[in-house]
């Protein structure tokens, strides 16, 4: 037991040794060296008193394995040192890799975002949405994929089918925009429009120039200058507020038919002279070639300074059945042929007091809904059936009213009272019994 105990202090020792000396300077190995060993002769004689030459060679033989395991142990210290050094080395590449790498990555990132950013480019002082094909002053076809597009100042013209189907949302035309005309189509069927800015500027809207925007509710209040809209250039749409300006003088065939959320119409045109619709009983009749079949309009008004309600322009119109009606305010001395005919209008109000007012043949036949209309007092003329079929339970003729055409309440089953309070009346029409004997005036007037 003491043997072993000497053993393996003696083994100790000479670890403690051979570290030391690996740890120490030079000039101090020695001395320690020889306080070790020392030490060592002096605790091994204290341990072990009967230690034989044989103990001492197997412990000498031992400290030789011990310090060869020692080396290897250093060696392999070493080798760590080294490894863990490439390590450390491997590591700083691969972060320097790395890095340079995230700069590369930072670098297509921003090159994507600019990229992506790109939506316009400039070409002399203008600039022009990413997508679109311009040549001169218009615009020939749009292929981008914006939500929002603003029309170049310089552009005069959008051609036809130019924006057709395409996924833009908003439209933008600013104050300085030069933009005249708008050709057939160049809207057509983009169903995600919903607004589009009408420049002061603008003239012409082409024929079915925004055909089926199901979603455009924003773009019919149109500017002083427009002068002509094509046929059924706003058809199917969903505009809510409709502006017949001042200079319009052409409208379509069917411009607003089935915009059923259409909910006022604001007439102020002096010069219309032509509306599109096709003559009731003929052979190519269509109730879709009126201008306002098929809307539900509440609020109607004609203000301004015209002066006549062009023929056809709201027949077979839809009002709302339940609280529609028709203000007209302007000094409005014509209501034309068919103005109103086969509406479900139910009220006008006529509120100005012109000196002469003449309502001409069929104006508001067949107002089935009609329950009023209050004529001023400078009403003289009324043409043939223009209130014939109309659902009118009274009416007052006024006190300067001079000539009353044929057939004039024929139909009027809920009519039951008809006030003359003129002294003027001069002209009352009639009809042929079709036996070559003339009806009398009444009968003419009132058959029913």
């Amino acid at each position: 037991m003491k043997r072993a105990l000497g053993r393996l202090v003696s083994i100790m020792m000479t670890v403690a040794m051979i570290t030391s000396s690996a740890a120490m300077p030079a000039y101090a190995a020695t001395d320690k060296a020889a306080d070790i060993a020392v030490e060592s002769s002096v605790t091994e004689s204290e341990v072990s008193e009967s230690t034989e030459g044989e103990g001492v060679s197997s412990e000498t033989d031992e400290t030789e394995a011990l310090s060869e395991e020692t080396a290897e142990t250093s060696e392999i210290s070493s080798d760590d040192m080294e490894t863990a050094d490439e390590s450390d080395e491997t590591g700083d590449s691969e972060e320097e890799m790395t890095e340079g790498t995230d700069e590369s990555e930072a670098a297509d990132e921003t090159s994507v975002i600019e990229e992506a950013g790109e939506e316009t480019e400039m070409v002399g002082d203008e600039s022009i949405p990413a997508g679109m094909e311009i040549s001169g002053n218009k615009i020939l076809k749009y292929t981008g994929t914006a939500d929002v597009v603003t029309i170049p100042d310089n552009i005069e013209t959008i051609g036809e089918e130019a924006f057709s189907g395409s996924t833009v949302g908003y439209v933008i035309c600013t104050k300085n925009s030069k933009l005249k005309t708008i050709e057939k189509k160049a809207f057509k069927g983009c169903t995600k429009l919903g607004k589009i800015d009408l420049p002061d500027s603008l003239q012409y809207i082409g024929d079915e120039a925004f055909l089926d925007c199901v979603h455009l509710s924003a773009g019919a209040w149109f500017p002083d200058g427009l002068k002509e809209i094509g046929d059924h250039a706003y058809k199917s749409t969903a505009v809510t507020d409709v502006r017949l300006p001042r200079d319009l003088e052409s409208i379509g065939k069917g411009v607003f038919h089935g915009c059923i959320y259409l909910d006022r119409v604001k007439v102020e045109c002096k010069n219309l002279k032509s509306v599109g619709h096709s003559v009731p009983g003929s052979a190519d009749f269509n109730t879709g070639d009126f201008c306002f079949y098929g809307c539900k309009i509440f609020s109607l008004s004609f203000e301004g300074d015209m002066t006549r309600i062009p023929e056809y322009l709201f027949c077979y119109a839809g009002f709302d059945s339940e609280r529609s009606g028709a203000w007209i305010t302007a000094n409005v001395e014509s209501i034309g042929e068919y103005a109103f005919a086969y509406s479900n209008i139910e009220k006008v109000y006529l509120r100005s007091d012109p000196e002469s007012l003449e309502i001409k043949k069929c104006a508001f036949r067949g107002c089935s809904k009609m329950t009023q209309i209050d004529l001023p007092s400078g009403t003289q003329k009324i043409g043939d059936y223009a209130f014939a079929e109309s659902g009118l339970p009274k009416i007052t003729l006024p006190e300067n009213l001079e000539s009353v055409g044929k057939g004039v309440f024929n139909g009027c089953k809920d009519l039951f009272l008809v006030k003359i309070n003129s002294a003027k009346l001069q002209s009352v029409g009639y009809e042929s019994d079709g036996r070559g004997k003339e009806r009398s005036a009444a009968a003419g007037i009132l058959k029913m």
